[in-house]
């Protein structure tokens, strides 16, 4: 794969495609490595200090690694603790799909990792399905909705609406960041992922 960003990619993101091409696998590389050092740190034998953590950073590390471009912002409404990264109006939206590499992105069960923010914002502003229903997602967690609430809302007012590119990517503790994706998809019903566009990111060395 060379360096240069594919004719997707610069339809999307015009002149920072090539920034961004290569800042968000070095943003998801800083995401991973923190989150590893969490989990050592833990001395827990599960992962949740690696999940927890490596969750949370990701919005961060997006921010921190795009920031200063051009065409780029936060949005974070409030009670939220984190923060949407904006580039060139299209919604980055990281999600951890599998802890190895030999998982396949088209695998039906890779979306049962997929958390209600992410599943919200593609339904609500990714492509066909369109934005048909008028509740949120069943969830247990009440502050959660409110925060996906939140974003919708304030997402809700940009002109003309953000587009979603997905950020899809496998790592795991031992093995740090092992895949990497990004594209257009759109969410059936909230459980059925398809990709309209899809392209492998190369990996930091």
């Amino acid at each position: 794969m060379n360096g240069e960003p594919s004719a997707w990619a610069v339809e999307r993101f015009g002149p920072i495609a090539a920034e961004l091409r290569a800042r968000v696998p070095r943003a998801l590389a800083a995401t991973v490595a923190h989150a590893t050092d969490a989990h050592h740190a833990s001395t827990l034998k599960t992962k949740h200090a690696f999940g927890s953590t490596r969750w949370a950073l990701q919005y961060d590390e997006l921010g921190k690694h795009l920031r200063d471009l051009d065409g780029v912002f936060e949005v974070r409404p409030p009670r939220a603790f984190y923060r949407i990264v904006v580039a060139s109006n299209n919604l980055l939206l990281p999600w951890r799909y599998a802890e190895d590499a030999a998982t396949s992105l088209d695998d039906p069960r890779t979306v049962r990792s997929m958390r209600l923010l992410t599943r919200e914002l593609l339904t609500r502003f990714g492509p066909a399905p369109h934005w048909q229903q008028e509740t949120l997602f069943d969830v247990d967690d009440d502050d959660e909705a409110q925060d996906v609430a939140g974003f919708g809302d304030a997402l809700g007012g940009l002109e003309p609406p953000p587009r979603p590119v997905l950020i899809a990517y496998a790592c795991n503790p031992t093995d740090g960041l092992l895949e990497l994706h990004w594209g257009e998809a759109s969410l059936n019903d909230g459980s059925v992922l398809r990709w309209d566009y899809r392209e492998r990111l190369p990996l930091p060395t």
